[in-house]
């Protein structure tokens, strides 16, 4: 576990990415919220030979319908 200060004008999505190059992650389940549902994001965690749990919103009808059909 650890911690990445960012600017004031920054947030999660531009800490994430960062953050999950100084860990070895290799056969890990890595969770996070909605906020880091970004391609970048889960391009890291796969390339590092990990898998992942992701909130998804409804802010994002098209990805949410295609979750919805591969989960059923």
């Amino acid at each position: 576990m650890g911690e990445i200060v960012t600017d004031e004008t920054s947030n999660e999505i531009t800490a994430a990415p960062e953050r999950l190059d100084s860990l070895n992650i290799e056969n890990s389940i890595i969770t996070a919220d909605a906020m880091s549902c970004r391609k970048e994001i889960v391009r890291k965690i796969r390339e590092s030979q990990a898998d992942y749990v992701i909130g998804q919103k409804g802010n994002h009808p098209a990805l949410l319908e295609d979750i919805s059909l591969y989960s059923t």
